[in-house]
């Protein structure tokens, strides 16, 4: 930026030179500790003035207010060494002052673990936003797409996309089972971002419930076990979709949707799920 202003090789451009210069007389008077003579002599490593000096050039645009200031030295608390890329680790939910667990970017590529290393909180990273928000999305699609069916194969195809679901789940605990804490509070997340969908299925009766039966009876499991903390809302709504789920199985004879009897599609769902 400053080599293309200072050629002055456009009209707009003209008369940057000398403004610049004297620009530069203000900054030095508030930078006591600026030694250059000339605004060429502090923005060039060499005497050519070929080779612009970044971090100089960077800090004066900074001053000027076109550009962010360069980031300050800081001291990686792993590596202890002082780079200007040390960040302080996004913590899921921080617990007192935090301020001094950062590492800088080459220790944080190296560390393989989602916990801080200093308080063990968990670290917020997207793949774990993308699943919740994945998951959640997929539920209330499916739920859309199963109460406007309109044939046998089609509520079929719509039922297996829904249990699928439960393969996800079981994939992500089983790639996380050493970090329980990172499963509850991504269970915790799911049943708010699935709650009123739930909510509406119970009282429109909605038939998708069986389909990701698995999911409502984990999800239950941790409210029941108090693994997770819900409002007495949530753990009612678990607890009716169960009764929902399970109440066909006291009918005695199949509900008809219009397309023909069951013929078991229920009780097969049912089962893979449990």
């Amino acid at each position: 930026l400053i080599e293309t202003l200072n050629a002055e090789l456009k009209p707009e451009h003209a008369g940057f030179r000398t403004a610049f210069a004297t620009v530069y007389e203000d900054f030095k008077r508030e930078n006591v500790s600026v030694e250059e003579e000339t605004v060429d002599e502090y923005c060039y490593e060499d005497e050519m003035f070929t080779q612009l000096d970044v971090e100089k050039a960077e800090r004066l645009l900074a001053w000027l207010g076109f550009v962010k200031g360069p980031k300050a030295l800081d001291t990686c608390q792993i590596c202890y060494e002082e780079k200007r890329d040390v960040e302080v680790l996004d913590h899921w939910e921080a617990s007192g002052d935090i301020s001094n667990h950062k590492m800088c970017a080459a220790c944080r590529a190296n560390y393989g673990k989602n916990e801080c290393p200093f308080c063990k909180e968990i670290l917020v990273k997207d793949e774990f936003l993308g699943f919740i928000a994945e998951f959640s999305k997929n539920i209330q699609r499916n739920a859309a797409a199963q109460e406007n069916v309109l044939s046998m194969q089609e509520m079929f195809q719509v039922a297996n996309r829904s249990a699928q679901l439960m393969e996800h789940w079981q994939l992500f605990e089983m790639q996380h089972d050493s970090n329980s804490r990172l499963v509850r509070r991504v269970a915790k997340m799911v049943l708010d971002g699935i709650f009123s969908e739930l909510q509406r299925a119970i009282t429109d009766r909605g038939d998708w419930l069986r389909d990701i039966a698995g999911v409502v009876f984990r999800l239950h499991a941790f409210v029941a076990e108090k693994e997770i903390e819900a409002s007495t809302l949530q753990g009612q709504a678990l607890a009716d979709s169960i009764g929902s789920i399970l109440g066909p199985m006291e009918d005695p004879t199949p509900r008809d949707y219009g397309f023909g009897p069951w013929e078991g599609h229920y009780y097969g769902h049912l089962y893979n799920q449990v």
